[in-house]
């Protein structure tokens, strides 16, 4: 059976099944007071870990003490996110996804000062959390089931502005496609959470030097989790932030941040760690506790269906006859079938993969197909013809996109001509000027003799009988293709196919009964 969530475990996990922290209104308390929280040189406020999205709708308090240089108590201002730890506010949707800042002249009086972000009618993204303000890795909204006044809404996997219930955007955050107001009442919970993953190209050495005051530094990888890096400060390892209270330092995305900064010409080295995986780089074999794990001749490799029913499994696949063959070329598996049908041929199979790193509907090819000659693949699952569109001979379009991590596979298949073996006698009489016709094979004359009446008289038989398939092709500037035969008769499963744009006439001779 499947498992919902993101490994193989029995029962709940850390991660999964766990209950949304309501984003109907959360407010966040800052002390302005305290040293490094308000930057007036680059106007920002720092906040730990914040929740807050660029564009978001908040409201400032001054919490009873003196409002911060630039900002109004009361005020309505807009987010922008500056990093995981500092957000700028904007006093309008539009500046702060351009990246107008508020100028910060002070840092204010007090200790509670609070931005307040809820449903106001206006917001429509939040960031999804859980046990107050732990990050949700989202990345698909069937992830989430959310409710709204006792509503399921509906998860909206398409791109763009959804036009009912929510999607998850390419941040992770929930954008509910009508804004929520503050008579609506939230829940939330989370299925199954993402599981990161780490290619063996991941196992990087950052080096960074310390100046007495960074606390932030960007790593050249994204980093799953922190126990993902091993971190050194002149030699020393330094321990990471974990459920036991907080340490030296914690990283989210690509960025490392030091609870305190590390100190000037400080050599700081960040190892990278985790498992590889075959998305962007070779794996040549997989690794057991001693060792890398073979595949013997004897192990029973390769699964056979037909029609979506299995078979059963083999561990070699042989093509039988003269001149046929299976190679590989680079990425591509080659083909060669010879005599199918009774006729010559080749077949060649191209795969492209494709690795998704944003969300993506649309995938050029390097290699032409012809019309219902591809397959399409995503994690290895074969779509159905409805679920893509074959937009043009170099261009494949999903119906829903595929998201970051997702692998896309495009098989083309080249068309084989083949001959067909005709097992029935078809005779196109062709009409010219005063030719009536012609004695052909399977009739005959009841008399002979030159000048015998008789010997005018044809006989002939009525049935014409196809037991293969046929084609029945009319001659270039023919507008008539006609038979003799009273009654065609198609046996088994065989086809009479009927080509160009001529009629098809039976018993030219009109001698039906």
């Amino acid at each position: 059976m499947p498992y919902i969530g993101n490994y193989h475990v029995t029962g709940d996990t850390a991660s999964n099944f766990r209950l949304l922290d309501d984003i109907s209104s959360f407010t966040q308390t800052i002390n302005p007071s305290a040293s490094g929280v308000i930057d007036t040189t680059n106007d920002r406020i720092k906040i730990a870990e914040h929740r807050f999205v660029t564009g978001q709708r908040v409201t400032y308090g001054n919490g009873g003490g003196s409002d911060i240089g630039g900002l109004s108590n009361a005020g309505v201002y807009f987010i922008i996110k500056y990093d995981r730890d500092h957000i700028r506010l904007a006093t309008s949707s539009a500046n702060a996804f351009n990246n107008v800042a508020v100028s910060l002249s002070a840092a204010g009086g007090g200790s509670a000062h609070t931005l307040n972000v809820a449903f106001d009618g206006v917001n429509k993204v939040f960031r999804p959390t859980k046990e107050n303000g732990n990050f949700c890795r989202i990345s698909r909204p069937a992830q989430l089931q959310i409710s709204i006044n006792g509503v399921i809404q509906k998860p909206n996997p398409t791109a763009g502005t959804p036009t009912e219930g929510f999607k998850i955007d390419a941040g992770g955050n929930i954008e509910f496609a009508t804004a929520p107001t503050n008579l609506e009442t939230f829940w939330g919970q989370i299925v199954a959470e993402a599981l990161a993953t780490f290619d063996i190209a991941d196992n990087e050495l950052d080096n960074f030097t310390g100046d007495g005051t960074t606390t932030d530094f960007t790593l050249s990888r994204t980093v799953p989790n922190n126990a993902s890096i091993v971190v050194t400060i002149n030699g020393v390892v330094q321990h990471p932030t974990d459920n036991q209270g907080t340490r030296a330092y914690s990283v989210y995305d690509t960025i490392l941040s030091f609870n305190g900064a590390p100190a000037l010409n400080a050599e700081i080295q960040v190892r990278h760690i985790g498992f590889a995986s075959p998305v962007n780089s070779d794996v040549t074999s997989f690794h057991g506790r001693v060792g890398p794990v073979t595949i013997l001749d004897s192990d029973p490799v390769v699964a056979i269906q037909s029609g979506g029913i299995g078979i059963g499994t083999v561990r070699t696949i042989n093509f039988v006859g003269t001149g046929n063959s299976i190679k590989q070329v680079g990425d591509t598996i080659e083909v060669t079938i010879s005599g199918s049908g009774g006729g010559g041929g080749s077949g060649v199979i191209h795969k492209e993969t494709f690795n998704v790193t944003a969300n993506q509907t649309i995938f050029d090819l390097a290699n032409t197909y012809n019309t219902g000659y591809v397959d399409v693949f995503v994690n290895g699952v074969r779509l159905s013809p409805s679920d893509f569109t074959e937009t043009s001979s170099t261009r494949i379009t999903l119906a829903e996109p595929a998201i970051p991590g997702d692998v896309v596979d495009v098989l083309i298949h080249s068309s084989v001509v083949q001959n067909t073996v005709i097992d029935s006698t078809v005779d196109n009489l062709t009409v010219n000027d005063s030719l009536t016709g012609q004695i052909g094979g399977g009739e005959e004359t009841l008399a002979t003799g030159s000048g015998s009446f008789l010997g005018e008289v044809i006989s002939m038989p009525s049935v014409l009988a196809c037991g293969a398939t046929t084609t029945v092709q009319p001659k270039p500037g023919h507008d008539i293709t006609f038979v003799k035969y009273q009654e065609v008769q198609i046996t088994g499963d065989a086809d009479l196919i009927l080509g160009g744009t001529a009629d098809f006439v039976i018993d030219v001779h009109n001698l039906a009964v």
